[in-house]
């Protein structure tokens, strides 16, 4: 439980301080879009195809999601301490 409260704080801070967003969405508007449409996700993974879905999500999507972070954050690590460091 801990770490969706965590998961879902990481996902609204920037959608809610974000000037573009928050001009036209109010706090709460925007913590109920993001709760449906994490509602509408989650429940692709329990219909009949679900196991056949989340095989795909968990080979796939997890995957090259980590690649990327790995792939940016060591981009900034060689941008802030160059790379003869």
């Amino acid at each position: 439980m801990g770490s969706m409260v965590g998961t879902g704080t990481a996902i609204l801070t920037p959608l809610t301080d974000s000037k573009v967003i928050s001009s036209y969405l109010p706090k709460e508007a925007i913590s109920g879009l993001v709760c449906l449409i994490s509602c509408a996700i989650g429940m692709v993974f329990t219909m009949e195809t679900g196991n056949y879905w989340f095989d795909i999500f968990n080979d796939y999507a997890a995957t090259l999601s980590l690649l990327l972070i790995v792939l940016v954050e060591i981009i900034a690590v060689c941008y802030v301490y160059g790379l003869k460091r």
